[in-house]
Order: C-alpha cells, then structure tokens, then sequence
C-alpha cells in the first residue's frame, strides 16, 4: 500500500478495513471504470458554464444541484492512486491490511473529537455519514408535523363552540359534518411520526463526537446574551463552512461546495446582516478546521515514516 499523504493514508486504510470487513467498497475496481480526476474536471467545467444563481432557470438550478451532488459523491474516490487493475493477489491484500492496521491504530488512539474528525473529512465512513442535510430536513419535518398536530387539536376541541356560536345554517352544517375523532386520529398520527423523527435524530454515529465537540466549542465562544435563534444559525453557519473546508481539501477545488446564498437559503439564515453577524464565525470554523488538522494528521504523518 502506498501512501502519499497522511489524509489518502486515512482514507485508503479504513477503505481496506471496511472491504476486508464485507462491505461494498472496492476503489481499485472503481478507478479502473473511470479516470476520477478528468470526470472531476469535466464536471467543473460544466458548472463554470452556468450562470450566476440569480439567472438560473428551474432546469439550470436542478442540473446544477446535480452536478454539485455528484462531485461531492465523488470527492472520497479522487484519494485512490497506483494500481488501476482489479486483480489484487492475496499477498498484496494481506500486506495492505497491515499497513492499514498502523493507520487505523494512530487514528483510534486520537480523543474523541479528533477521531470522528478523521472519520467524517477523511474515511469512506464519513461519505456514509453526511446526515446533517438530512437531519436538517428532519428537524423541519418535526416542526411542521407538530405544528399540524396542534391546529388540529385545536379545532377539534373548539369545534362545539364554534357550532354554537355559528349564525349562519350553511357554515353550520359544514362544522357539525366535521368528524372530531377523525381529526385527533390524524392529530395522534402525526405526533407519532414527530416522534420517530426525533429519535432517529438522537441516534449517534462516527461522527457524532465531532459535530457535538464543534457545537460546544461554539456555544463557549458565543456572547452570553445571544439569542437561542441566533446561536443555531451560528451553527449551522460553522458546519456549512466545515464542509466547504472538507470539499476543498478533497477535490482541491477552491470554489466552496455552499456559497453564501445557499447557506441563507437551505438553512434560513438571514441574509441582511450576514456580513456583520455571521462572516467572523465562517473565518473561525476554518481555523479550527485547519487546528483540526493539525492535531490529528502529523501523528498519522509520523506513524508512515
């Protein structure tokens, strides 16, 4: 196995450890199908060739978004080099299972935080754990179950006072055809959904113990009168600049995977006072990235030597 940096090093060894483990991962057969780095750069080219966000057409928004998807999708295989054939002897495996075995060991022996770092920015696992989008997602479905939930509770209690108080036979009829258990069936069902929701929130994975480091790490630097509001669009803010940092560092493309606009839309941040309120956070999260980094890949750097 040949290293030629401490990030591919990570990436190659447990891509090594998850193959020899039964997984679906099988990089040498994946680079033989196709030459990653000129997709890469066929799929910039075609971005590049887009217009600005605010001229796209609903087409051009979704070819776009599907462009940016695949890259990010690619990102992890463009660490894979050497060999380009599938055959793989079996003392070549054996062998590279070693030298696996010493990166994964320098990894594991890292605090928490720095190990799920590893995990998330270098490691196949972390390509199989970009849950954020999707728990974002989760969080708006949640609200929107419960707030339903609500109104229809609401109206089902307030349903015979309503009736009581309607003046008019037309409107009454339409109130009293109205089945109340009906709604609190509908109400039930969509808190049980709000429910399952949540616990698949609470649900950790490899790169919990990074994403729970970078929240806390936030909330000790935050001034002390922020508004809870506030302080979750910081959040969001730090872990949209550290995925920006995740997909340069891997494609070595310099253009951020979420721009500002993106970041404003997709996550509801306001754009107005995004310069003032949110810009100096973006500049911190890189350089706790970059700390991040620097803690964790000299000792893997160190064990290859």
């Amino acid at each position: 196995m040949k290293f030629y940096s401490a990030r591919q090093a990570i990436h190659d060894a447990y891509a090594i450890h998850m193959r020899s483990k039964g997984f679906e991962v099988n990089l040498t057969a994946a680079v033989s199908e196709l030459d990653v780095l000129g997709e890469l750069a066929k799929m910039r080219r075609q971005l590049d060739r887009l217009p600005e966000d605010d001229r796209l057409t609903p087409a051009q928004r979704r070819q776009k978004a599907e462009l940016v998807a695949r890259l990010e999708g690619w990102a992890p295989v463009s660490f894979a080099h050497g060999d380009r054939s599938t055959k793989v002897d079996a003392d070549r495996l054996i062998w590279d299972s070693k030298d696996a075995a010493k990166v994964i060991s320098v990894v594991e022996k890292l605090p928490a935080h720095l190990k799920a770092w590893c995990y998330w920015c270098y490691s196949p696992l972390g390509n199989t754990n970009q849950c954020w989008f999707k728990q974002v997602e989760a969080q708006a479905k949640v609200r929107e179950c419960r707030s339903e939930a609500d109104r229809l509770s609401a109206m089902a209690a307030g349903l015979p006072e309503r009736i009581t108080r309607c003046k008019t036979d037309t409107r009454r009829a339409e109130l009293q055809a109205i089945d109340t258990d009906e709604l609190m069936t509908k109400a039930a069902t969509l808190e049980a959904l709000a429910d399952r929701l949540e616990r698949s929130l609470r649900q950790p994975d490899h790169c919990s113990p990074f994403w729970n480091w970078l929240d806390a790490q936030i909330a000790e630097r935050a001034p002390e009168k922020i508004r809870t509001k506030t302080l979750l669009h910081v959040r969001d803010v730090c872990r949209a600049s550290a995925y920006n940092y995740r997909y340069q560092v891997v494609t070595g493309i310099q253009k951020p995977l979420m721009s500002r606009k993106v970041v404003c839309e997709r996550f509801g941040v306001p754009s107005g006072n995004f310069e003032r309120n949110y810009r100096p956070w973006i500049s911190w999260a890189d350089v706790v990235c970059d700390e991040m980094d620097k803690a964790a890949l000299p000792a893997v750097a160190k064990r290859l030597k």
